[in-house]
């Protein structure tokens, strides 16, 4: 019984490692160590395991490993694609709405992980009603936990003290059918309950067996249309919330991963980071989650001061 709960326990590392390997697209000891807190033998042994998989290179003679393309290969191409993947490449696929703005008229962009039922209601586990409303009105927005901060966020940004939230929301309508000035999407289009869990049908509708697969789909196909959304609408701000996907938001946005600017705040004994890159006149800031619980923004304080760092980055 021991033994097959270690055996478990290491499948599942190797799962993570490989997960983390591919959605980065960076074959290295250090980032698995950092993501996994894995000791360097651990880490070592999985990066064999990667190895023997044919998912990364052997070491080099400058010491570096890289994903192989063989495995690369292994996923859809555009001309070959399933049909429900090439559908998640249409304009705005994923996105909730707004306005994504122009050139001339620019949007502060917000962009969560993926669509899923985040915490709409801590005491509740039942969905918000009509969640599917076709102009998304502030009133069913309003039912979700992720919107509510959102909210917040976007009146810290414009200068309204987050507990005047509800008034700010009404009176822009963030994300709202047809208002002007915020757009809201996700880096990942397929809709899942958990982050971590690719359900059966999920495989069955995208012909993708696993999370990981999928998740290197939309490294090499998802990402570079959102790049092209940005190049075209140029927001003013592109948000991407939940820290750990900083660098998967620098390869949508940027195209390229990026050396960020982390600043730090302690809002009741957490601490929370910031990070912020700018390219020209493209600024890009990755914040904690909006779903609640001590790792995100869980507080109007935190919420407030993560939206006044936010204020005084747009004016840079």
């Amino acid at each position: 019984m021991q033994e097959q709960q270690a055996d478990d326990s290491t499948n599942e590392l190797y799962e993570k490692a490989k997960a983390v390997v591919l959605g980065e697209q960076e074959a290295s000891i250090s980032l698995i160590q950092r993501r996994l807190r894995l000791g360097y033998s651990a880490t070592v042994s999985i990066m064999n395991k990667l190895e023997e998989d044919g998912i990364v290179t052997p070491l080099g003679l400058s010491g570096t490993r890289q994903l192989t393309s063989r495995y690369l290969n292994n996923l859809a191409s555009p001309a070959s694609m399933n049909p429900n993947l090439a559908s998640m490449l249409e304009k705005f696929e994923g996105c909730e709405g707004g306005d994504p703005g122009s050139a001339a008229t620019p949007a502060i962009w917000v962009f969560g992980v993926e669509p899923g039922w985040s915490k709409f209601d801590q005491k509740s586990t039942e969905a918000p009603t009509n969640p599917l409303d076709d102009g998304y009105s502030v009133e069913t927005q309003l039912q979700w936990i992720y919107n509510r901060n959102a909210f917040k966020l976007l009146a810290a940004i414009d200068g309204v003290p987050v507990s005047q939230y509800r008034e700010f929301a009404n009176r822009h309508q963030p994300f709202v059918q047809g208002s002007k000035g915020y757009f809201k999407g996700n880096l990942y289009p397929y809709a899942c309950n958990n982050v971590s869990i690719w359900p059966e049908d999920a495989a069955t509708e995208t012909g993708l067996a696993s999370k990981t697969e999928y998740q290197q789909w939309c490294a090499q196909h998802r990402w570079p249309v959102i790049k092209s959304w940005v190049d075209e609408y140029q927001p003013k701000l592109f948000i991407g919330v939940g820290n750990s996907f900083r660098n998967q938001y620098a390869l949508a946005v940027l195209g390229r991963k990026t050396t960020f600017d982390c600043q730090e705040i302690l809002v009741n004994g957490y601490k929370k980071r910031i990070y912020l890159a700018q390219e020209q006149n493209r600024k890009l800031a990755v914040i904690p989650h909006l779903s609640g619980g001590s790792n995100g923004l869980n507080s109007d304080e935190a919420t407030q001061r993560v939206g006044e760092i936010l204020r005084e980055f747009l004016r840079r």
